[in-house]
């Protein structure tokens, strides 16, 4: 399987057609090893974002999907989540500087607009195209 927003292979890890929780937790398993490896964190990558090192792209990228998949998951599954604070303002720092380029295939759809009162979690989430409200 190949990580394109962060210029990695990870390997022969299950196929999450056939089991969800065991590739996550080998890919989980491969990234958290790169990370822990300096020359491999540092690696250098011709990636969306321009260069970028593995361990920059993991920030940028990874971290963002976990935060606005880990509402999705919860919402499709009726349960209520609050994200970190602190993490919901800087992803939005972080996806504010890809600009246009994060709408289209493969990335977001178009932006909605929360309601003028909407916190900040409610605000990030409209901003990926997510309905929170």
């Amino acid at each position: 399987m190949f990580l394109g927003f962060v210029g990695r292979e990870l390997g022969g890890i299950p196929s999450v057609d056939d089991d969800p929780a065991a590739a996550f937790g080998a890919a989980r398993s491969v990234v958290a090893s790169d990370l822990e490896d300096p020359q491999r964190a540092g690696a250098t990558f011709e990636g969306f974002s321009g260069r970028s090192t593995f361990a920059e792209a993991v920030d940028r990228f990874l971290s963002g999907d976990l935060l606005i998949h880990r509402w999705d998951l919860a919402r499709a599954t009726g349960q209520e989540v609050e994200l970190d604070l602190e993490e919901v303002r800087r992803q939005r720092e972080v996806l504010d500087g890809f600009g246009d380029r994060l709408r289209g295939p493969g990335a977001f759809g178009p932006e909605l607009q929360p309601p003028e009162d909407a916190d900040e979690q409610t605000r990030l989430l409209a901003f990926a195209g997510r309905r929170a409200f």
